[in-house]
């Protein structure tokens, strides 16, 4: 299943490829936030976050680590079950740094 699957207003990767100016950006992620994890990260089989922080790991790296564009928390979720730390998130869109913090593994985020 592809996410252009989903229906033309909802929020998905067609819509990211359009989008222009940082407002877009935030307009787009911040619809997205609560629904991300299962309607893109599952449904394409997203890895590219976790895959960051095994590669990141398995070569020595350490914190402290900034997740610029944390989004749902993804790679700081593995930082984090990899024992890799302490680990801070960025992201532009607010909603997007709710779902993160709810996952607990940053010291900070803005």
């Amino acid at each position: 299943m592809r996410v252009s699957a989903m229906p033309d207003n909802y929020p998905g990767l067609e819509n990211a490829y359009a989008m222009k100016t940082p407002d877009d950006s935030r307009r787009l992620y911040g619809e997205w936030a609560g629904t991300y994890d299962d309607d893109f990260v599952a449904v394409q089989r997203y890895r590219l976050p976790i895959l960051v922080a095994e590669v990141f790991h398995a070569a020595g790296g350490e914190g402290p680590i900034l997740d610029v564009r944390a989004g749902t928390g993804l790679c700081g979720l593995r930082f984090a079950q990899l024992g890799v730390g302490p680990i801070d998130g960025v992201d532009i869109a607010p909603e997007m740094l709710a779902v993160t913090a709810e996952k607990r593994v940053y010291f900070s985020f803005f």
